[in-house]
Formats: C-alpha cells, structure tokens, sequence
C-alpha cells in the first residue's frame, strides 16, 4: 500500500481545511480513490464543526453526510471496474491463431521451424466449417480411461466419474508436409480454439467441471495424415436411475450416454474405438463390485423432431452390490437381537433377575 499524506490549506476562518478541501497526496504525486475518499472526509468534518462556534443546521449535515455516501460508493465502484479489468486482462491472454496474423509476422518465422509448418496449416484454415465439408461425415473415434468411479447415490440417482476423453478424427486440412520428419506434431492447448472440433457432450449429465490445475489438462497431437488426438481431463457427475427392488442383492447398469448437440449423422458420427474403449484399473467401491469384462458399450442415435438425426453411443456399467457388507452390517446384527428377545421364553417366569439382562 503507498503512503499518502493529508495537507490543508491555512484559511481566515481558522479550520484546518482550505477552501477547495484537503489536498491528498502520495509520495509519487498521485492521488487514487483511497486518497480522494480521505480528502472528502477530512472536507466534510472540517465544514460539519468550524471555528467561534459555528455549526451547520441539522439538514446540512445530512446532505453532506449523503454526498459522502455517493462519492465513497462512486469511487469504490471505479476502483472495482479498475481491478477487474485488471484481473480479466492478467487471467486471459490473447491467443492469435495463425490466420489472423498478419503477412509480416508470419514473415519473421524461420522457414525451416515447426511453427512455420503450423503456421502454413492454419494460414488458410477455418475452424467454422467441418472437415469434407458437403462430403461424407467425420468419424469421430472415441475412448474413455477412468482414473476414479464415485459410489453411487441413491437419494439423488447419480455417480460421479473422473475421465480422460479422448477422440480422434480426420481432417484433410492438416495432413503435415513430406518436408517434416516426424509423424506427428505435438500442438500447445493454447491452439485448440483455432481448430474444429465435434461438439460432443454427455446426454445424462447433471454436472461437470473441466480440470485446470497447473495447465489447463488437454493434449492435442496432429499426425501425418491430417488425424486429430485430443484427450482432456473431466469430472462429470451422470445420472443413473436405479431399480432397489431387489436391495440389497440387486445389481444397477448405469450409463454414459455421449451424443452430439448440433451436427446430425449426415455430419457426424460417433463410434467407439476398436478393441476396448473404456479402460480403468481396478477400482474399490464401498458397495459395489464393478469390472472391466461387465462394461458393454452400444448406439443410442436419437431422433428429434424437426431436426433429425443426431449420432450417440453408450457405455454401460453393470455394478453389483456387495452383500457380504449387508449381511455384516445389517442382517447380523437383527439376526441376534431376534435371537435374544426369543431366549426370553425359556426363563422361568419368577426369575425376574434373569430377565432384566435380556431387555
């Protein structure tokens, strides 16, 4: 915080405040809110009591009063603007794709550098338009690792997840040059915006947070023959209405539906990556049972009237309840409470002493 000092002007009247007020200044000549708040002050108290006894009427003290309400809540409100603009301007900074560049800074790239090879990707690309364009639909492959499995909830019918997704499409648009060695190009998250992307979101989700922390959590590679890999970090909490008829024996399918918001199948299609789409390792619930060989996978394309076709597919998980932790917990117990209350009826019935324990 800089320091600042409060000066006033000598006056006849014998105030200690000079007719235009006190003069607040820093130590670097500058005034700011903070400083104009306490000159308003020290004005207000200065006119409130002056010298030989004089005072204003009690209705001059309330419109001085309210005047210095106004001016505290007009600075505080520019002293907020200030801040966060401040704060919008450090937090977020401009990412330029390359086809807002302009010819001369594209100029000072070397020739033979990656980014000249990004740069001559992206000099003509448009991210607004999909790849093959009036052509056949992108392929959208798409694969899923769990890195957590959150219990499930039965007052609210959900579970939450933690997830890399990934995906990989074609687009003819970014096939790399034969002058470049290598057969993929690792691309900063800062360039994703300057890419398509299909517009995937989970069907059944209630919420979700995209992770942040250090970095923002997304790869994205591009390989030689234009194929797009981007994979990022999620925690998604999804639906699951459950069927507790059989509780606490009863086994639950929850799914994950992941579908299109605005491109219909003649557009794009999704589909689960060959082999096994969903990956996780082992994974302890407190109770349930869930494995790799229980997760089956399907098509869930919709339809919606007036718009059509929109491309979907699923994966369901089959849990288990765990009965052993039932039967601990709760068949047990009541077992030998019954037990018990029965042994009542081979005491005899004047031995009262018996009896009391037993209650």
């Amino acid at each position: 915080m800089r320091a600042f000092h409060v000066t006033f002007e000598p006056f006849s009247g014998g105030c200690g405040c000079g007719r235009r007020g006190a003069a607040v200044r820093g130590a670097d000549g500058r005034t700011d809110a903070l400083r104009l708040r306490a000159a308003a002050t020290a004005h207000v108290a200065c006119q409130v009591t002056k010298p030989n006894g004089s005072t204003h009427t009690r209705m001059g003290i309330k419109k001085l009063i309210i005047f210095l309400l106004v001016l505290s809540l007009c600075l505080e409100g520019g002293s907020a603007k200030e801040k966060g603009t401040k704060k919008g301007k450090k937090k977020g900074k401009q990412v330029y794709c390359p086809s807002q560049l302009s010819s001369e800074d594209l100029a000072r790239v070397p020739a033979n550098s990656t980014s000249n090879i990004l740069n001559r990707l992206l000099i003509s690309y448009d991210p607004r338009i999909r790849p093959n364009f009036k052509g056949i639909p992108v392929e959208d492959r798409v694969n899923i690792f769990i890195n957590s499995f959150g219990s499930i909830q039965e007052t609210t019918m959900d579970y939450r997840v933690n997830i890399f997704l990934r995906q990989r499409w074609n687009d003819p648009r970014l096939k790399l040059p034969q002058d470049f060695k290598s057969d993929s190009l690792t691309v900063d998250p800062k360039m994703f915006k300057c890419l398509w992307k299909p517009d995937l979101f989970f069907a059944n989700e209630k919420s979700a947070n995209f992770h942040d922390v250090t970095q923002e959590n997304i790869l994205l590679f591009i390989f030689r023959n234009g194929d797009v890999l981007i994979s990022m970090r999620l925690s998604i909490t999804l639906s699951c209405p459950l069927d507790l008829t059989l509780f606490p024996m009863d086994t639950q399918r929850c799914k994950m539906q992941l579908e299109s918001f605005g491109y219909t199948t003649d557009d794009l299609q999704f589909m689960w990556q060959t082999g096994d789409p969903v990956q996780m390792d082992a994974i302890a619930l407190p109770q349930f049972d869930i494995r790799q060989e229980d997760i089956d996978y399907g098509n869930c394309t919709k339809y919606y009237e007036g718009t059509g076709y929109y491309t979907c597919v699923e994966v369901i998980f089959t849990l288990r309840r765990q009965v052993g932790f039932y039967m601990m917990g709760v068949y047990a117990p009541t077992l030998l409470i019954v037990v018990l209350s029965w042994l009542s009826f081979w005491i005899n019935p004047d031995a009262s002493a018996a009896r009391v324990p037993l209650v």
